[in-house]
């Protein structure tokens, strides 16, 4: 509770001290910043570094579905084709909320090479601060590269059109695709680095990310890209750091959102833009989804809130909030999870069952070695698979999975919407290639090709 006052208070003293920062400009003969604590407020503001990264990975997804009233009830005509895959360029806010903290952090380390620090002190906080600034801009490649670019292929990814990498604050500069592989590469040098300036101390905020989150961050990127060897280092070296996980049966029930929104498990907070599609009151636990958790299984009574059709809204929110505000930020329970699927594809089993029980420990009653007893191999995979579904839906993961996973024939799943008697489908055999199109202010005045 009391980690969750201090942060509260942080957000408050943000939101009311760096205003004037918000829109600070390249050129040095105007007011910019000037201190460190000047560039430590720009990227302390969580509205603009935390907050509104692209949840079109999730509206598309298949955790949920909107009953046909509430499709037919959007005004905002992306909002109904973003459900149904059908390709019309996207509501403007989830390509500029994530190229806003990129302008941020950008900002931050174009006015850092110009700050002197005079103490010991002041050289620690700048290098945290260059450290900080690299993390946000690579979290924000990272978002935008799973919804605007073609999931990673070593075969193809020097060639398929990847994200804009704006590398410095200057909005004057023309801004152009880079490559898939070109955007990799970036997001990796730049957390890589992060995890070299960033403290190795937990955070005095889970806004502020830490070494244990530029690892983190670096494992959820090499996930995506079927790397696991070095999606299981990486996780590995951040629970080294960030081990702790939140026991879920010592959460009461009965509460809509249970969940402490700073809780210990959170290695770094951040929220996804969801639009109106994810609200709790619209969007609807898919249902054999919902029929897979066990009723040993706290997740069952902590996730969820039957409503009045008997449907399921999902409340198990860490941002905590009835807005299609999700959190997606990163958990040591999703870093065991990646820890475990890498273990088995080099066929760890050992290891692998190891990190599962010690996740499914905290989150079901009773013997959980059981569950894992007689499991190797592919039963073991698909067992694993279904629990990280299953402990991360709603974070803004399960398109990735769903991408990554589309090149495996065990695994991969046709897309299926119904609305009244209509059916609209995304094969698998279409996913990885599935590219959300660029907005349509994004494209004027710019050297970006459409999708």
């Amino acid at each position: 509770m009391k980690r969750t006052i201090l942060n509260l208070l942080m957000g408050f003293l943000v939101l009311t001290g760096c205003q004037k920062y918000l829109d600070v400009k390249p050129d040095k003969s105007m007011a910019v910043p000037s201190t460190l604590q000047d560039v430590q407020a720009i990227l302390d503001r969580p509205e603009d570094m935390n907050s509104g990264y692209p949840g079109l990975g999730e509206i598309a997804g298949d955790n949920y579905f909107l009953p046909l009233a509430v499709y037919e009830s959007f005004s905002v005509p992306e909002y109904r084709d973003n459900y149904i895959w059908k390709r019309t360029p996207v509501y403007r806010l989830q390509w500029t909320s994530a190229y806003r903290a990129v302008f941020c952090a950008n900002t931050a380390l174009f006015h850092l090479n110009d700050i002197k620090a005079g103490t010991v002190q002041d050289e620690l906080l700048k290098t945290e601060l260059r450290g900080r600034a690299l993390f946000f801009r690579a979290y924000a490649f990272l978002q935008l590269v799973q919804i605007f670019a073609k999931a990673y292929d070593p075969g193809t990814a020097a060639s398929d059109l990847g994200i804009v990498l704006r590398l410095n604050p200057d909005i004057t500069t023309r801004s152009r695709r880079s490559t898939v592989q070109e955007s990799y590469e970036r997001i990796i040098a730049d957390l890589r680095e992060a995890a070299q300036l960033l403290a190795p101390e937990r955070p005095m905020y889970a806004t502020r990310p830490s070494r244990a989150a530029a690892y983190a961050v670096l494992s959820r990127t090499f996930l995506s890209m079927r790397d696991y060897e070095r999606a299981g280092l990486y996780a590995d070296s951040a629970l080294q750091l960030h081990g702790e996980i939140l026991d879920y049966k010592g959460i009461p029930t009965g509460r809509p959102y249970p969940f402490e929104p700073y809780n210990e498990e959170v290695l770094f907070f951040s929220q996804l833009n969801g639009q109106t599609n994810l609200q709790p009151n619209n969007a609807r636990v898919d249902t054999n989804l919902y029929a897979a958790y066990a009723e040993s299984d706290t997740r069952r009574q902590l996730f969820f809130t039957v409503n009045g059709d008997g449907t399921m809204s999902f409340t198990g929110n860490y941002a905590a909030t009835t807005s299609n505000a999700q959190f997606n930020g990163m958990t040591t329970a999703e870093l065991l999870l990646i820890r475990s699927e890498c273990h088995i594809r080099a066929e760890r089993f050992a290891e692998a069952k190891a990190d599962i029980a010690l996740l499914l420990k905290h989150r079901y009653m009773g013997d959980v070695q059981a569950m894992l007893l007689d499991k190797n191999g592919d039963e073991l995979l698909t067992f694993l698979l279904d629990e990280r579904r299953k402990e991360l839906l709603f974070r803004g993961l399960r398109w990735t999975d769903l991408r990554r996973l589309s090149k495996e024939d065990q695994f991969k799943k046709d897309l299926k919407r119904q609305l009244g008697t209509e059916t609209f489908t995304l094969p698998a055999a279409d996913l990885d290639a599935y590219t959300f199109l660029i907005p349509v202010e994004a494209l004027e005045n710019s050297d970006i090709v459409q999708n």
